[in-house]
């Protein structure tokens, strides 16, 4: 293929991206303050274990 066309193809490439960020930007969207890797239920269920304790809540021979 002619070098215009790849030329073309990554001003088209960079420009959708550009694109992309400065909406990200405008949107003014923050990302939470702490872990953004940590999902929401991953922080509930680890609420709920320490709440619960070690055996999770669940009835033992003892009690």
């Amino acid at each position: 293929m002619p070098s215009w066309f790849w030329i073309g193809l990554w001003v088209v490439a960079i420009g959708v991206v550009a694109v992309l960020y400065v909406r990200e930007k405008r949107s003014g969207r923050r990302i939470g303050e702490g872990d953004r890797f940590q999902h929401e239920a991953v922080r509930q269920a680890q609420a709920d274990a320490s709440m619960r304790g070690p055996n999770g809540g669940g009835q033992t021979f003892m009690g």
